[in-house]
């Protein structure tokens, strides 16, 4: 099993503090990992855990891990990045396909508004729409202070979601973070309220497949495609990619 971080060195993604691309070390090389074994999964909930009670967002428990219903369902995908072994970071990609009764986090709390999305979405669309929802982003600060690891997360989720032919993609997110929402393209959908499994409330914003190949065309940190990433055949099916952050101008 990989080692884990101490809950010191955990905290929650502050998107206001992310640098610029300029800032990147070239030599930052990560691993990233789907969770579909129990050692990666459990790497996932513990950095989770500590991140999330660090924030007072969840009460304590015995088993230092937090998990809950979505990520064992068969839309759920939780990746993990390490560096030198140890897990640093993780992010969840719930899949949702527009009438197959699926449920994610977002969904559970915004139904109404989520179907609105993709009955809006729908006319430009051949099939029902399909929407990523990332969820669940921790890292650990003290391997990247200056936040670029976010990135990372951003690169390789959006690979699953544009593998899952994915037209709209959503986050919840709180409302100190939707600046930087909106410069990634996206847009408020609601107003802050409830979240599943969370002590704090949370706003649904969306962006869609065109507005993101507009980002990743003008900052290729965001480009799952770049040569800074690979190899990418085996990774649905439990392979690992290689994530450098730096080279990207």
């Amino acid at each position: 099993m990989f080692m884990t971080c101490s809950s010191a060195r955990i905290a929650h993604i502050n998107p206001e503090e992310l640098p610029k691309v300029s800032n990147f070390i070239p030599t930052d090389v990560y691993l990233a990992k789907m969770a579909f074994d129990e050692d990666t999964r459990e790497d996932a909930y513990r950095l989770r855990y500590q991140c999330y009670l660090a924030s007072g967002h969840i009460e304590p428990n015995n088993s230092g891990l937090f998990s809950d219903d979505y990520d064992l369902l068969p839309n759920s995908r939780t990746i993990v990045l390490y560096r030198d072994g140890d897990p640093v970071a993780s992010v969840r990609v719930c899949l949702l396909l527009q009438g197959a009764g699926q449920r994610s986090p977002c969904y559970d709390a915004f139904p109404e508004t989520i179907d609105r999305i993709m009955r809006d979405a729908a006319h430009a669309v051949s099939g029902p729409v399909r929407v990523a929802e990332y969820t669940r982003l921790v890292r650990d600060p003290s391997l990247d202070r200056g936040g670029a690891i976010v990135y990372l997360l951003y690169r390789i989720a959006s690979y699953v979601s544009m593998m899952s032919h994915a037209q709209i993609t959503i986050a919840c997110v709180r409302k100190s973070h939707a600046s930087f929402y909106r410069r990634l393209g996206y847009q408020a959908e609601t107003a802050p309220q409830p979240y599943p499994g969370l002590k704090c409330r949370m706003q649904l914003m969306s962006s869609d497949r065109k507005r993101f190949d507009e980002l990743r065309a003008a900052f290729p940190i965001m480009d799952p495609f770049t040569t800074a990433t690979g190899p990418l055949d085996d990774f649905m099916s439990g392979g690992a990619v290689y994530l450098r952050a730096g080279d990207l101008r």
